[in-house]
């Protein structure tokens, strides 16, 4: 008995105006590089994805905050 396997490829990963992303390819095992773009910061999420057996990128895509509005958990107070 034989069994063939069939490897899917990932699609674009997905990518929002916070974010960039770099890949190696779209095969299984590849990965997916993300970095916020100009004007934002605080990558929130996986800063890399792989493509897994199914065709699909791991994990949800990560997303940045624009400068001047970071969560509130980034702001600490200041004592004086």
């Amino acid at each position: 008995m034989h069994f063939l396997i069939s490897l899917s490829e990932c699609e674009d990963p997905v990518v929002d105006d916070s974010t960039s992303v770099s890949v190696t390819g779209f095969d299984v095992g590849e990965v997916a590089i993300y970095a916020c773009n100009a004007g934002f910061l605080n990558l929130t999420g996986p800063s890399l994805r792989s493509c897994e057996l199914n065709g699909e990128w791991s994990e949800d895509p990560p997303t940045c905050s624009p400068i001047g509005r970071l969560p509130m958990a980034t702001y600490r107070p200041m004592l004086c």
